[in-house]
């Protein structure tokens, strides 16, 4: 009995044995998962004699904090709802749903006089909003903007987020291209919109004639509109630098006028050779 026992052992661990090495082929012979840059090992910074300019790390959540929209005159009316079925109710429980709906059926009855009273509180929390917006909106930084882009960037990388990227609304106007130039010289010209248009009114019929007016031309005709997209983007540039050097630090500034060790050396050397002579 007791051989009989160790010989359906041995015949076990065989099974087991060959089921092993079975899963170990199989697994081998599967299509290897490639690394996501996620997954890929971090490489070594290259050394180099000049700084790696790095992009802002992406926050967790957004940094700023731009004023609140104003209220819709339905979020208004709700609100002084709330407030008042509350007040009357002070130690009840509340139940949103049902007063959303009491809320809703009050707000069809309510007069002409009650809705132009709501339509005056609108306006005044519109009007604040703007003020208070603009008043924000003077404070941003160009790296305020560049760290809430970063954070929009890996929202939608995520996939929790559609939002775009978000414009200095400080920074410069961007210049127009020769085309575009092209364009706002028709508008500004009667004689032009004639000569291009015709009697056509419709936007996007106009915009095909004008694009086709603009294939037409010669390289001299092209050449005006050129020489205002050149000048326009020699005046942008260097509104754009005075823009960003408002914002560059003290250390920076400082870094930036520092004499290079060699040339500090050469100079010295030189004004020591014209003290000897």
């Amino acid at each position: 009995m007791a051989t009989t026992t160790s010989g359906l052992t041995s015949l076990n661990e065989e099974e087991e044995a060959f089921k092993a090495e079975a899963v170990a082929e199989a697994e081998a012979k599967k299509p290897r998962k490639r690394r996501t840059t996620a997954e890929a090992p971090e490489e070594a910074p290259v050394k180099s004699g000049k700084k790696a300019t790095t992009k802002p790390k992406a926050p967790e959540k957004s940094v700023l904090n731009p004023p609140k929209p104003p209220p819709s005159k339905w979020q208004m009316y709700f609100a002084d709802f709330l407030t008042s079925t509350k007040s009357a109710n002070p130690e009840g429980k509340v139940n949103i749903t049902a007063i959303a709906k009491a809320a809703a059926a009050g707000y069809k009855k309510i007069t002409i006089e009650e809705h132009e009273a709501l339509n005056k509180r609108v306006k005044q929390a519109k009007d604040a909003y703007k003020r208070e917006l603009t008043h924000w909106q003077k404070k941003l930084t160009p790296e305020d903007v560049k760290i809430e882009n970063a954070y929009r960037a890996a929202q939608r990388k995520a996939g929790q987020s559609r939002k775009h990227n978000m414009k200095d609304p400080n920074a410069p106007k961007k210049p127009m291209t020769a085309y575009f130039s092209y364009l706002a010289a028709i508008r500004s010209d009667p004689d032009m919109i004639k000569e291009v248009f015709g009697d056509e009114t419709e936007t996007t019929r106009q915009s095909q004639l004008a694009a086709a007016k603009w294939r037409s031309f010669t390289e001299e005709e092209k050449a005006p509109y050129f020489r205002e997209a050149e000048r326009q983007k020699a005046e942008y540039d260097a509104k754009l630098a005075e823009y960003e050097s408002q914002f560059t630090t003290v250390v920076t500034r400082r870094l930036a006028t520092k004499v290079p060790a060699g040339a500090a050396k050469d100079s010295r050397s030189s004004s020591g050779t014209e003290n000897e002579s």
